[in-house]
């Protein structure tokens, strides 16, 4: 900060980050005062203003020494644990000031020496902390407490989906729970999917759980198109609350904006699919991110909102630590939930390597980034670009009743499909997966393993077991065989 910018901000008057101190006060007036900032986002202390005024009055060469002196020594002697900081001498119109720099704690929460008190920043003010909820998400900030490793309340491993833990095993050692030569119960406590006391924790209930939203509501995605550019618009094309696990929740975003953004075809033939309007490494990214590294402790959930010019990923919990919008342009990370984060790497296409920001912001694509504090959310814009895929305000509504069109289509195949082969959460996906492929027949006509494969986003192996229960069902046909194979919708 310089002196021109400090001089503005001792004129705007006290704040959540910036105090105004005329003199020394006393020891454990201004203890506290260290206190409230560092469990909160940090800030400044400058000596030698009026804290009702503003006014700067400065100080003397030995107050200025003493002052640092004993403002050092309470950061280290008379708070839990100790706590650095730095003061710097800054001249303002011909005065003399001390500014105190106070960082945001990595070591949260910070306690008074005498009594052991907690306080945190309120306004230009501070208040003592007492709520134990308050004080796990110090805890949590400071990465000494994570709550995806623990319990979850009244659960066991009978909320837990055998099948996705077997198909985890299987994807991951080649081999079945049971070839481990270990008890079960073991086994998931190892992979930290149960704690000791046999109760499901927070990511094995997010990743292996039998519909996890019925005991963690807050961890969904609430998804909603509106008509317009407007948060306040009473019109939308589509809303509909996400739920399952990650990996599922991230599968029905991805189709949530495929089937209510625009698909462009860029010269390709007529009968194409057509590729996104924006780029789909992007939205993976962002959406996955949203996923992994949302704050877990509150009650408020991902939102993902479709407006005629934007795309907003809004997740709880800003970012964590000391990391800043451009730390995170720059690859830095932290990890706030590093078991969801292990869990995702080895059952989506997530990295776990802080380049996710990197390679959305690669993609080519206009994207925002806020760190935004004041409503404790993190929130990424992608801008949808109308000038760039050359539509008028009519082919837009054009676009919007194909999709409409798509979304209703997939939605009927859908309750088809289930009646025939069940809805239990569990095949929710492969239901999902089968009416995409006949969705995407009826557009082809005719189509190899490969094509489809790549079509819905899974391996040819999975495409293969979609294609032969659709057969068994007598709803599609094959023709060829070996590489030559083609499938088709039977009439």
């Amino acid at each position: 900060m310089t002196q021109e910018e400090l001089k503005i901000r001792i004129a705007q008057g006290e704040s959540s980050t910036l105090q105004f101190k005329q003199q020394w006060s006393d020891n454990e007036k201004i203890t506290k005062e260290l206190v409230a900032f560092a469990n909160s986002r940090g800030g400044s202390i400058v000596f030698g203003v009026e804290d009702k005024t503003g006014r700067i009055e400065g100080l003397k060469y030995d107050d200025v020494q003493a002052i640092s002196s004993k403002v050092g020594n309470m950061a280290e002697n008379n708070i839990i644990p100790a706590l650095y900081i730095h003061s710097h001498p800054e001249e303002i119109d011909g005065k003399t000031v001390l500014v105190v720099d106070i960082p945001a704690g990595i070591n949260k929460p910070y306690k008074t020496l005498k009594g052991c008190e907690i306080y945190v920043k309120q306004g230009a003010d501070k208040r003592q902390v007492r709520d134990n909820r308050e004080l796990l998400r110090m805890f949590y900030d400071s990465g000494q407490y994570y709550p995806d490793r623990i319990g979850v309340p009244d659960t066991s491993i009978a909320n837990l989906s055998e099948s996705l833990i077997d198909r985890f095993f299987l994807n991951q050692f080649n081999k079945r729970k049971e070839d481990f030569g270990v008890p079960v119960q073991n086994l998931y406590q190892n992979l930290c999917i149960i704690d000791e006391k046999g109760q499901a924790t927070l990511a094995g209930l997010l990743f292996f759980g039998v519909m996890p939203t019925w005991k963690c509501p807050a961890f969904k995605i609430k998804a909603v198109c509106f008509v317009g550019n407007e948060l306040s618009g009473t019109q939308y094309r589509d809303s509909v609350d996400l739920e399952g696990t990650i990996p599922e929740i991230y599968e029905q975003a991805l189709r949530f904006c495929e089937g209510n953004l625009r698909h462009l075809q860029d010269g390709q033939s007529f009968n194409s699919e057509g590729h996104l309007e924006v780029s789909r490494i992007a939205l993976e990214e962002l959406i996955q991110n949203s996923l992994v590294h949302r704050e877990m402790l509150g009650t408020d959930v991902v939102k993902l909102l479709i407006f005629d010019n934007r795309i907003v990923i809004e997740s709880p919990g800003c970012l964590p630590g000391d990391l800043t919008v451009d730390k995170i342009k720059l690859g830095w990370a932290e990890m706030r939930n590093p078991l969801t984060a292990q869990l995702c790497a080895k059952t989506m296409p997530y990295r776990g390597l802080g380049s996710g920001i990197t390679r959305a912001l690669k993609s080519g694509e206009r994207i925002d980034l806020v760190n935004d504090i004041e409503r404790d959310k993190f929130v990424a814009t992608i801008w949808r670009g109308s000038a760039e895929t050359g539509l008028s305000s009519a082919e837009n509504i054009d676009k919007s009743s194909e999709i409409n069109h798509f979304s209703a289509e997939k939605a009927r195949l859908v309750a088809i499909i289930g009646g025939i082969v069940g809805e239990s959460a569990e095949k929710a996906v492969t239901i999902e997966k089968m009416a995409e492929i006949l969705i995407y027949l009826e557009t082809k006509h005719f189509a190899k393993t490969s094509d489809i494969a790549t079509a819905i986003g899974r391996g040819e192996s999975r495409t293969k077991d979609y294609l032969s229960k659709l057969q068994e069902m007598d709803m599609i046909v094959a023709e060829g065989n070996g590489k030559k194979r083609v499938y088709s919708v039977k009439n």
